[in-house]
């Protein structure tokens, strides 16, 4: 059986398999941030993480049934707080992730955000899929870095620069 919503020859079950790729990379990050807001029990960014992580859910779900996730409100909010903590944070080079076991939860699901970001721009290219949706996966990565580098500063805990150290 072929793909009902493009006009491809991939068949439905790779439309399928790619769609369940990036539900399942969705469902990873979200998980590890959970990890990370156990860590956090306490902190005044817990509830911006829990907001965040309904926010993924419902992308989540719109690739698990093709209901769209549409509300360009959800994106503003995530600018709203990468500008934040970007004005709070001081990065002048490349950084290795170190730091916390909160902090290193959080730039893990990053980098599996970035991979979610790659897969849906590969599933893009068999169906249709909701541009606010990849904008908010996109920002979400540097959501929780920018997240994970204040947290870091906030612990008196400093940055290991990527590019080697002499010692």
């Amino acid at each position: 059986m072929w793909s009902l919503f493009v006009q491809t020859a991939i068949p439905i079950d790779e439309i399928e398999a790619k769609t369940q790729d990036v539900y399942g990379a969705l469902y990873e990050a979200n998980t590890i941030v959970g990890k990370a807001q156990v860590l956090l029990h306490g902190h005044k960014e817990t509830n911006q993480l829990i907001v965040w992580q309904r926010h993924l859910f419902a992308i989540g779900h719109e690739f698990s049934n093709a209901s769209p996730f549409g509300l360009d409100d959800e994106v503003e909010w995530l600018l709203t707080h990468i500008t934040h903590l970007k004005v709070h944070v001081s990065l002048h080079e490349f950084i290795l992730p170190n730091g916390t076991q909160a902090v290193c939860e959080l730039r893990h699901a990053a980098a599996v955000l970035q991979r979610a970001s790659r897969e849906i721009f590969r599933l893009s290219r068999m169906r249709p899929v909701g541009s606010a949706s990849v904008q908010y996966v996109d920002l979400s990565s540097a959501y929780l870095f920018y997240l994970s580098v204040w947290l870091n500063q906030e612990a008196g805990v400093g940055e290991l620069p990527a590019k080697e150290l002499n010692t």
